[in-house]
């Protein structure tokens, strides 16, 4: 019988054998086992074992999260691994472990890589990109050769997947339960100044850890003129000793904000750019050595601009309107906006201030009045509850102008809003306006007032306002509520007709030509009396021959 030999493995003297290969199918393969030479009847024993190799190819590469570890921390000169370390194992020479990340550009990354060695062999790792299906591009080789650990360093040229093989020099131990075990690990490279990694607006927050005394992290960003910037560090776990948090410019002694935490879980620096120049945030650990000073921080960089608006005080204040439309508006800790209304005597008033979906930030809501100028007479009262609603109530004691301060203690961003000022009279006290007069005895809003002849109801400003654009002519009354036109909207008193000319100068002129006698009189509708038809006789009369007579 012929079998087809895939591979082979026939090393001289007194060595170990070994076959690496990749399954094409799922099929039973069959292992050959020879001596090279006519023994007799003489044996050699051997043992013999298989395993299976996972990411032995760029194609099945392990994902590497990146690291936030400042340093490896040296334990008898030698590196200890951190939690977050992966664990793999070099079983033969034929043995390749690949792993991969995604590198951005301009970041420094290290690449750790412990084990234990032995006399006459080293795992050594390469970084290599641009992997196809057979061959990738080197970038850097580690083979130091220490017997313990490997690193490289590198700073990525652009964003893009980077690839770490890891594999042996010179074989592995001949005892098999002694095999190249290791652990690898890759991190930020930016406990220097002069490479700090860059971070960016809006970006996701960047995890960094800071575990020993002095070790330090640097990150950078250009910061533009009139910009407002906020980072924002989280910590899930309060530190329990003192984390410092600076902001520096290019001079490398200086500080122009700094912020330290020591129990709180959220620590904020603010900085509004005078210039438009590159900034750097240094973290900073004050701890004892080796004594974290936050076990996990996440870091995140914000920004934002102030856009101009005119209610920037009570002199620019913009009015609301009673129980009207909500206003919509912005504010931070540098842009105060003002409202005003008019209370009336016994009213009891709710304003009410609610954040837009999807802001964040903390507003709060005053009341004050006498605002004759940039200042205000009293503060009537504040809300200052933390979360996205803040709401005032109050009776007002007499008819005033109030005004409303909608303002920001701490948040340097423009937080978006609606605010609304609802009131609600006591029963019956409504007032009707000038020129009005109610329609029952109880008013409790202004539709249940009527306006007098010559004026209309302006709903939105609960007034009565002027309408008449023509005066009705002598012995003559209103049709209408409004008179516009005064030959159609005004009417003739009886005995009289309206007569116009052409350029709409109307009077109302005598028109009875028929007298209706004694015991008689006009009789209703009709206007003008020409003939007898348009009298009526009076009670106990009837008519007879053009005249009133006794029945």
């Amino acid at each position: 019988i012929t079998f087809l030999t895939t591979e082979s493995s026939q090393r001289s003297g007194d060595n170990n054998e070994q076959i690496g290969f990749i399954a094409e199918n799922s099929e039973t393969v069959w292992l050959h086992i020879w001596g090279a030479y006519d023994m007799g009847d003489d044996s050699i024993p051997y043992t013999i074992r298989a395993f299976e190799a996972k990411n032995d190819s760029p194609r099945s590469a392990i994902q590497l999260d990146v690291g936030v570890s400042s340093d490896f921390q040296l334990d008898d000169d030698l590196p200890v691994p951190t939690p977050d370390a992966i664990p793999g194992s070099i079983m033969s020479a034929f043995d390749n472990d690949w792993y991969k990340f995604e590198a951005v550009k301009d970041n420094t990354y290290i690449i750790d890589l412990i084990y234990e060695g032995g006399a006459g062999w080293y795992l050594e790792m390469q970084l290599e990109n641009n992997c196809g299906k057979t061959a990738c591009d080197l970038l850097k080789w580690a083979h130091a050769r220490t017997q313990f650990y490997e690193q490289i360093e590198y700073k990525a040229t652009k964003t893009e997947t980077v690839w770490v093989k890891v594999f042996s020099f010179g074989g592995i131990p001949s005892d098999p339960d002694n095999a190249g075990d290791y652990t690898i690990h890759v991190r930020w490279g930016n406990n220097e100044r002069n490479i700090a990694a860059p971070i960016y607006v809006g970006w996701a927050p960047v995890t960094a850890t800071v575990n020993e005394e002095h070790d330090e992290l640097w990150y950078t960003f250009s910061a533009q003129q009139g910009t407002t910037y906020i980072i924002k560090a989280n910590f899930p776990n309060p530190p329990s000793t003192a984390l410092e948090i600076a902001l520096k410019d290019s001079s490398t002694t200086s500080e122009v904000g700094s912020c330290t935490a020591k129990t709180s879980t959220l620590t904020q620096c603010r900085y509004t750019a005078t210039t438009t120049e590159q900034m750097w945030i240094y973290i900073h650990c004050g701890g004892a050595p080796y004594y974290p000073c936050a076990e996990l921080l996440t870091l995140q960089l914000s920004a934002c601009s102030q856009a101009p608006d005119d209610n920037d005080d009570p002199t620019q204040a913009e009015a609301i309107v009673v129980n009207g439309k909500s206003h919509s508006g912005e504010a931070s800790e540098k842009d105060e906006d003002w409202f005003s209304f008019s209370a009336k005597q016994g009213t009891s008033y709710t304003i009410t201030l609610k954040l837009n979906k999807g802001s964040e930030g903390d507003l709060d809501l005053g009341l004050y009045q006498g605002c004759s100028s940039e200042e205000c007479d009293d503060e009537l009262a504040i809300s200052g509850e933390d979360g996205g609603e803040e709401v005032i109530e109050w009776d007002a004691a007499e008819t005033e102008t109030l005004w409303v301060k909608v303002y920001s203690v701490n948040d340097p961003c423009p937080i978006k809003y609606k605010i609304k000022i609802e009131g609600q009279d006591p029963p019956c006290s409504y007032q009707c306006p000038d020129f009005s007069v109610p329609k029952k005895d109880c008013v409790e809003k202004f539709k249940q007032c009527e306006c007098q002849g010559g004026y209309k109801a302006n709903n939105e400003e609960e007034t009565c306002e002027a309408c008449d654009f023509e005066t009705c002519p002598l012995y003559s009354v209103r049709k209408t509520q409004c008179v516009t036109n005064a030959g159609k909207h005004c009417k003739c008193l009886p005995s009289t007709k309206m007569e116009c000319t052409a350029a709409g100068d109307c009077e109302c002129k005598p028109c009875d030509t028929f007298q209706c006698g004694d015991f008689a009189s006009i009789k209703e509708g009709v206007q003008c009396v020409t003939k007898f038809k348009h009298c009526e006789c009076e009670p106990g009369y009837k008519k007879k021959d053009g005249e009133c007579v006794p029945k």
